[in-house]
């Protein structure tokens, strides 16, 4: 026993640190269980955003408003989801209906410093379906720089942090079991990026444990050769994953979704109208 005792002090012996587990992880591992508790199901896609980028540049050079890659692929998602809102419904709280909601509302996750660390945050658009890639660009560009502390939303976050474990589950199961206080909440679909923390060229894109019925990953753009009428050329190609509770939501309706989206995000044309 004795021998074990000192194996056991022996494998502290080297150079570490110890420092206490920050409270705001206690946030991200309270969505990251709700997510596990959902019946989730992926489609990991690649959508052309040649033209896109392409019109972006034209725009910078011009001076004009440059939109993030994050809120025009939103934008196309939202107007998609709009069309068929069946696709964010959530079961009523006793799973004997499902609850519809026809405005899309989108949750983000941004990282921000607060209290001098880097926290990720959550923040909510509303109506993303009636908003053009502007009115949206602006409003995720608003909700970045937002003051955070003192806000009812870090009001909410705090407690949150602050509270036990069972209280803290308590709260994620009433939002789980309840479509319109989820909705209040978070919002009806989920999006995160992590376009703007890879490098350029990089290739992927991530699997979030999410508790939202749809949730879309925004990955890395790269080049890649395409043949277009007999021709290889080279284009811009997204990483795109898309998540859904299939508790509601089927493989096929996820296809479709997939293969539009896709298509819409090649066309910026006909989502953002410029000549």
């Amino acid at each position: 026993m004795l021998d074990l005792f000192q194996m056991l002090k022996s494998y502290k012996a080297v150079n570490h640190r110890i420092e206490p587990m920050p409270k705001s992880r206690r946030l991200v591992a309270g969505i990251a269980e709700a997510g596990r508790n959902k019946n989730i199901i992926q489609a990991l896609i690649e959508a052309d955003i040649t033209e896109f980028m392409a019109w972006r540049a034209r725009a910078a050079e011009r001076g004009g408003q440059k939109y993030s890659t994050t809120a025009y692929v939103s934008s196309c998602l939202a107007k998609l989801v709009g069309e068929q809102p069946e696709l964010q419904a959530y079961k009523s709280t006793f799973g004997s209906h499902l609850i519809i909601f026809e405005d899309v509302d989108i949750v983000f996750t941004v990282e921000r410093m607060i209290e001098g660390k880097l926290m990720p945050m959550t923040y909510t658009v509303r109506n993303c379906n009636n908003k053009s890639v502007g009115e949206l660009d602006e409003a995720l560009k608003g909700k970045k720089t937002e003051q955070i502390e003192g806000t009812k939303r870090w009001a909410i976050a705090t407690w949150m942090m602050n509270k036990p474990w069972l209280i803290r589950r308590f709260f994620w199961f009433l939002l789980l079991h309840n479509p319109y206080l989820m909705r209040s909440y978070t919002g009806t679909v989920a999006v995160t990026s992590i376009t703007p923390m890879v490098h350029k060229g990089f290739f992927g894109g991530g699997f979030p444990l999410s508790p939202m019925t749809l949730t879309l990953t925004v990955g890395g753009i790269s080049q890649k050769a395409v043949r277009v009428k007999n021709e290889w050329v080279q284009r811009d190609v997204i990483v795109l994953t898309l998540g859904v509770d299939h508790d509601v939501v089927d493989g096929a309706p996820l296809a479709r979704l997939s293969k539009k989206l896709s298509r819409a995000i090649a066309n910026p044309k006909a989502i953002i109208g410029y000549e």
